[in-house]
């Protein structure tokens, strides 16, 4: 017979902390099956297979975990039964309580001690006790030992298990007691590691045995295939011996058993031909701009870090190659700021080692948030072209922490030839997609592929303790690790971990992965582990499987977008920013087109409006003890930083529009009357809303204003308020043709009547004005809708359609249109506890109450040209307690088919966790809900990645309910974050679709535990538009979502003495279809040429000739998203679907 090798493992592995047996005593398994409770993975430190527990938490919510034990085998009712479970408590929190039931029946009360208690015990009502036996503390005050209840005898009955259970007092904290998933019942539990060592020029594999014991200490003899190989000293408790077995090469089953004298333990496995794995450690440090500490530290350590990288790979040339130091540079950010900081002899030192492999740079800017939108993506990839510039070529991309990424990176990236992917997720407060890492084609909506790698927690590698000097525990937990994911259904034999240099995020690089890696080697013959940067996994990954992967074409919409609405006045203003520049960018493209040249350093400035509209898209919003300590100094510190990125976007987006303005006003006719003209970047005839300011120079104080086109037809105009020097107006405009301009006459006239009411006051003057109050309701009426005003809610109950003759909202609802649903958590740690994992669910948030507003009343009736106007005033106890808190105004148009709603909060500053929700409750009969991302439309819950966010979503634009002759189309350029169905908060439901056609906008929350806003204050405005047709398209959604968030760009022509003859409308750039959008349009500084940034939304390939209105040859160049050309075209070709970008030249 092969000699067999039996070692024993370190002590450390072996728990000595059970207590012996009592005479007349009989241990028993405490745990043998859960009932219920909150489970999660805590790998004892201490012992070898303690890794998952049911937890109680002294916090809101469902707090209550139940367990069987093992049945009751007794032959006498003399003495008495222990039941010994591993168990664990937070000894931070003295004096904690927790209940201990038997059955249902609450026995007795264990007050928590603190971290020097080392026993206690406590009597219980059935005449037992309960106690505990410390066997060690971690380094987070968790205490760990053996947990014993023991009852008499004679009162258990055979046969029969019993239900334990404890649950909490409520204190809102995080202090927990723990029931470890493990049955004490003697047993040996026999594992194959998934290692290979190299004896003597002998191949053997490891297994590891452990004796699970609690009686009292005996001597066992242990017996491998029949044969003695050892006495083992048993002590109460759980011990672990690993086994080194003589390699096998087809599968074998092995026989261990332990004779204990008066029993025998015996269990068998099957050794089966070792899987070789190979192992990718993957250095990064995980780029938050903010959070550990200040954002103006955090900003000045990553380009270092890259000078670190490069002297940590010098330091290690001498290592094998598989454990030489490998960096990869998660943000293209630092590597730009690097590039422009660096002498050219550290850049040449850069560009050596990425030659070599050594150092990575991939494609993501910052791991971003769902706020940034297409052009601002597209910019972002800009210091690609820099790295380029410089020899260095980019092929992968990483996205870590965030759980998506937005849609549109596919295509943009395909352009780039930057093939993969690495995805590296956060399972906080989120679901992970998918049961175990996945490598997968992620297919655009145009059908382009990337290679992509949902991988583990971005520092799963510091968990094993790759970065530190503890080889052991790197060998158990890496191994564990390996299996487990066998387990989890992982089919293939190679995979990549992302670690950090050390456990933190914006952590320095570090050395101590490669020793770690090199001992492995020398020990190890199997698994192969190595370090590596992103891209060699994916390499060698797509050589092997491939062609064999499966497809994936779906948005991949993330969890934590919820936090961005605790800064919501902020993310208005960026929001308003990214259209204004998508605006202002498009005016100067027309006024490029008609000749001008661009001010000197505008590439510069509308990049510096992108880096700080992406510096807010990234996805920190602020320190880690933001919650737990919101106004400390690192709180409001990085708060305001953070905020100051928004205005600033919000100044310089703002500063580019009047640039572009400035520049097309020289193009404008002038004459003696005051005039306007505007200017339509979209690519299709608009008409909608302008407005303007108009100083009293052209427009006297108290006159009242029309606009009047060339043919005489008359465009109103009303205010919408007074200010000091002028008046703020809005006007409706028609026929402002594709991507260029119209001008108007303004012509004033006397404001004869003023139709404002309030306080009860009734009467109209204005043949629109079609409106009804009934006692309960109020019904006002255009000629496309009919809505009936419910008095006392300040609501909506019904919005009748009559073109579609139908009622668009659900009348079984419980909210009307409009209303304001304020929702208080008993605490915020429930939204933690509720979550899933792998599909398993707890259920929605337990303690929390929802309420409308406090008070309402009808303020205001207003008629006016363009739209008619009730608003109702109200209070709620989030808002300050002032009559002008809270606005709900209702506009009723005119001039087309639409509804309008304006509220305002005036906020009062809260850290309870709070948020509200203003209800639209659709209904359209097989409605499905459909929103715009960033890259197009998706069905709500279908068209995305599996386990992706689906209680909430961004809305880039806007949303459809819509089915195959219908649709409602809803707009919020304020408001991006919506729930699809129902109030959706706590869910965490895999794979969940919409409920109903219901929609609930949540324009503010405080939710989160870190990172985001404790409290927000001060005066909150946002907005609403609606419409419904009977045309279901994407292209019509499309363009009216686009048309309301992008403006008109109206410029004021004083009035002058001196005429001069310009044409009064013109499109600039004409002939490109309607199913293709301007996402953007950038004028190129020093070119006589323009980058347009197109989309397919109807689903049809599409080809053209995009005409200027000059008639001068135009050149058409197909380029990369940074603009770098790629082809001369005959026609622009934008195939279904497709981001596409392409160079006009003309001479």
């Amino acid at each position: 017979m092969r000699k067999i090798l039996l070692l024993f493992m370190f002590s450390s592995l072996t728990i000595y902390g059970q207590r012996n047996q009592k005479p007349n005593e009989v241990f028993l398994a405490g745990y043998a099956e859960k009932i219920s409770g909150n489970e999660i993975e805590h790998r004892a430190k201490e012992v070898a297979g303690l890794n998952r527990t049911i937890v109680s938490r002294a916090n809101v919510g469902n707090q209550r975990i139940e367990w069987k034990t093992v049945p009751v085998d007794i032959k006498k009712h003399d003495g008495e039964i222990t039941f010994v479970h591993y168990a664990g408590y937070d000894a931070k929190g003295p004096g904690t309580i927790f209940n201990f039931y038997v059955n249902d029946v609450k026995q007795g009360e264990i007050v928590l001690p603190g971290t020097k208690t080392s026993r206690w015990s406590i009597p219980l009502k059935n005449k037992g006790t309960l106690s505990f036996e410390k066997h060690y503390l971690d380094n987070n005050n968790g205490c760990f030992g053996f947990l014993y209840y023991t009852v008499p005898a004679k009162s258990l009955k055979k046969g029969t298990s019993l239900k334990l259970a404890v649950d909490a007092v409520n204190k809102k904290k995080q202090t927990y007691f723990k029931i470890f998933k493990k049955n004490l019942t003697e047993a040996i539990n026999i594992t194959a590691l998934p290692a290979l060592i190299n004896k003597n020029g002998k191949n053997f594999q490891t297994l590891i045995a452990e004796i699970v014991f609690i009686k009292k200490p005996a001597n066992g003899q242990l017996s491998i295939d029949g044969k003695l190989e050892r006495t083992i000293n048993l002590k109460p408790g759980i011990q672990t011996i690993k086994i080194i077995y003589p390699e096998v090469k087809k599968e074998k089953t092995v026989t261990l058993s332990l004779d204990l004298g008066d029993e025998k333990i015996t269990e068998r496995i099957k050794l089966k031909p070792l899987k070789k794995w190979e192992v990718n450690f993957v250095q990064h440090s995980h780029t938050d701009i903010g959070y550990t500490r200040s954002q103006t530290e955090i900003l000045a350590e990553h380009p270092r870090y890259i000078d670190y990288a490069l002297d940590y790979c010098d330091a290690t040339d001498n290592f094998p190659e598989t454990s030489r130091f490998k960096w990869t540079c998660e943000a293209s950010w630092a590597v730009d700021e690097f590039l422009n900081s660096r002498s050219q002899e550290q850049i040449e030192r850069l560009k050596k080692r990425v030659e070599e492999g050594r150092i990575e740079i991939t494609g993501m800017y910052f791991n971003f948030n769902e706020l940034p939108d297409e052009p601002s993506l597209a910019a972002s990839l800009a210091p690609i072209k820099n790295i380029a510039d410089k020899g260095i070529k980019v092929t992968s991309a990483m996205q870590n922490d965030v759980n998506g990424i937005a849609w549109c990176m596919n295509d943009y990236f395909n352009t780039l030839d930057v093939k993969y992917l690495t995805m590296g997720t956060h399972g906080h407060k989120a679901l992970i997609s998918f049961d175990t890492p996945l490598a997968f084609w992620w297919v655009s909506p145009s059908g382009k592929k990337m290679l992509t790698y949902r991988a583990e927690h971005y520092m799963t590698g510091n968990t094993f303790g790759v970065h530190q000097s503890d080889f052991e525990s790197f060998e158990k937990h890496l191994l564990e690790y390996l299996i487990k994911l066998e387990e989890r259904g992982y089919p293939y034999s190679k995979t990549a971990i992302q670690h950090s240099g050390f456990m933190t995020d914006n952590s320095p690089p570090s050395m101590k992965a490669s020793h770690l890696i090199k001992q492995w080697n020398e020990k190890y013959k199997w698994p192969k582990i190595r370090t590596a940067v992103a891209s060699d996994f994916f390499e060698d990954f797509e050589k092997e499987y491939g062609k064999d992967l499966i497809e994936v074409k779906a948005h991949w919409p993330d969890w934590w977008t919820d936090g961005v609405a605790s800064g919501a006045r902020d993310v208005a203003a960026t929001r308003n920013a990214h259209v204004n520049l998508i605006a202002g960018q498009g005016g100067l493209s027309m006024a490029k087109l008609m000749g001008s040249s661009m001010p000197k350093g505008i590439d510069a400035r509308i990049f510096e409006a992108n880096k700080a509209l992406l510096f807010y898209g990234e996805h920190t919003f602020g320190a880690q003890e933001s919650i737990s300590q919101p106004y400390s100094k690192a709180t409001m510190e990085q708060r305001e930083i953070k905020e100051s990125y928004a205005w600033e976007a919000s100044r310089r987006s703002s500063m580019i529009v009047e640039e572009a303005k400035g520049l097309l006003n020289e193009y404008m006719g002038k004459s003696k009357d005051a005039s306007i003209a505007v200017f339509n970047t979209l690519n299709w005839e608009r008409e909608g809303l302008i407005e303007m300011f108009i100083d009293h120079q052209q427009v006297p104080h108290g006159k009242k204003i029309r606009l009047v086109d060339d043919n005489g037809v008359v465009y109103p105009a009303q205010i919408l308020k007074p200010w000091h020097g002028g008046t703020y107006w809005t006007a409706w405009v028609k026929n402002i043709p594709p991507f260029g301009y119209k001008k108007f006459n303004i012509e004033v006239y006397e404001d004869h009547h003023a139709h404002s009411h309030a306080n009860g006051e009734r009467h109209s003057h204005n043949a629109n004005f079609d409106y009804k109050e009934k006692t309960h309701y109020i019904q006002l009426d255009n000629p496309w809708y009919s809505i009936k005003i419910d008095k006392k809610k300040g609501t909506i109950a019904q919005i009748y359609d009559k073109d579609l003759s139908k009622n668009i909202l659900d009348k079984t609802s419980q909210y009307n249109l409009g209303e304001f649903i304020l929702e208080k958590l008993g605490g915020r740690e429930q939204l933690q506890i509720t979550k899933t994992v792998n599909g398993a669910r707890y259920g929605h948030l337990k303690d929390y109450t929802r309420q409308p507003l406090d008070s309402v009343w009808l303020s205001e009736i207003k008629e006016g040209e363009i739209w008619n106007t009730i608003k109702f005033r109200g209070k709620t106890e989030t808002a300050y307690d002032d009559l002008e808190a809270f606005s709900f105004e209702i506009k009723l148009f005119n001039t087309a088919k639409r509804i309008d709603f304006a509220f305002e909060l005036k906020k009062k500053p809260i850290v309870d966790p709070e948020s509200f929700y203003i209800s639209f409750p659709f209904k359209l009969d097989e409605g499905k809900i459909h929103f715009e991302i960033s890259g197009g439309p998706i069905e709500a819950g279908v068209e995305q990645i599996p386990g992706s966010a689906n209680d909430w979503n961004t809305v880039q634009n806007y949303v459809q309910i819509k089915n195959k002759n219908e649709q409602i189309v809803l707009v919020s350029p304020e408001a991006p974050i919506m729930q699809f169905g129902d109030i959706n908060t706590g869910r965490f439901d895999y794979g969940a679709v919409p409920k109903s056609n219901n929609l609930f906008s949540w324009p503010m929350n405080n939710y989160w535990v870190t990172n985001f806003n404790a409290d927000q204050r001060g005066m909150y405005t946002w907005t609403y538009s609606l419409t419904s047709m009977d045309n279901s398209s994407n292209k019509a959604a499309t363009k009216y979502g686009w048309e309301h968030r992008v403006p008109f760009l109206p410029r004021i022509i004083p009035a002058s003495p001196i005429e001069k003859v310009g044409k009064n409308k013109l499109s600039v750039l004409s002939n490109i279809p309607d199913n293709v959008l301007i996402i953007n349009a950038k004028p190129l500084e020093n070119e006589n040429a323009i980058l347009l940034h197109l989309r397919e939304v109807a689903g049809k390939d599409s080809t053209f000739k995009a005409k200027i209105f000059s008639g001068t040859a135009v050149k058409f160049i197909e380029t990369n998203v940074v603009g770098e050309e790629i082809k001369e075209t005959q026609n622009i070709i934008v195939n279904a679907l497709e981001s596409k970008f392409i160079k006009l030249i003309w001479e």
